[in-house]
């Protein structure tokens, strides 16, 4: 992951843009401490996609990572809803995304 900004962070955060997205998105979240992340790209019937990131001890910041529209084996994915989830120790949220055509 690539930090973006090191200003201060007060909660964390998960998006990504632009959204609906064609071939890629960037994946944006932001962690108010240092924390075990783990971001995973999920399809609609709950299967795992895509991992990203696995770090523990993540430093606090906020981050972009892009995701190509690729699982895990390199494959695109079809057209359709994912969603991205982000754990950050033991809580964890989530963030729909549509990829098109």
């Amino acid at each position: 992951p690539t930090g973006v900004d090191d200003a201060a962070v007060s909660e964390v955060s998960l998006g990504n843009f632009p959204n609906p997205f064609r071939p890629t998105t960037s994946v944006k979240y932001s962690i108010p401490n240092t924390a075990d992340v783990e971001l995973s790209i999920y399809d609609v019937s709950g299967r795992l996609v895509r991992a990203l990131v696995s770090n523990p001890s993540h430093a606090a910041g906020r981050y972009s990572v892009p995701w190509d529209g690729r699982d895990n084996a390199g494959r695109p994915v079809a057209a359709g809803v994912y969603f991205a989830r982000l754990t950050v120790d033991n809580d964890s949220s989530a963030s729909k995304m549509v990829k098109l055509k």
